[in-house]
């Protein structure tokens, strides 16, 4: 058979592999202050308790005095913002410590975010509505 002459395929040049990427090391140490405060959910979650704790706080004051919740402010500042450092220091502590939100029955990190979230609104509107009022709205 006639077979000619054929040239000899080229062999395949295989580029070199690349560098297999280093597996994800899981961060080690506390988190600085930039990655506490990022847009992760911790400043959200601390605006969130905050809220959670001044709108009862100041429903059951105004409940108990009849006074609105800027009276109440003034009256008690030092109280007031004593609570609220406490409440935001036991809220980072456990953000700095790298520790992961856990559910126990109902309360979950969602439930709180959703509530928190409600808070927040329920706040500045009763904020509002004693300014436009100049009462408390939920005097005895």
């Amino acid at each position: 058979m006639g077979g000619g002459n054929r040239p000899c395929p080229s062999p395949v040049e295989v580029p070199p592999a690349a560098p297999s990427p280093a597996p994800a090391v899981a961060a080690v140490g506390p988190p600085s202050f930039n990655e506490v405060m990022a847009f992760n959910g911790a400043p959200e979650i601390i605006n969130g308790r905050l809220s959670m704790f001044g709108f009862v706080a100041a429903l059951g004051a105004e409940l108990s005095s009849g006074e609105s919740v800027l009276r109440q402010i003034t009256e008690a500042p030092t109280g007031i913002i004593c609570s609220g450092l406490l409440l935001i220091i036991g809220s980072l502590v456990p953000v700095f410590m790298r520790s992961k939100q856990q559910s126990v029955g109902p309360f979950t990190p969602s439930a709180e975010m959703i509530n928190g979230r409600a808070a927040m609104i329920g706040f500045a509107a009763l904020l509002a509505v004693e300014v436009v009022r100049g009462t408390a709205l939920f005097a005895a």
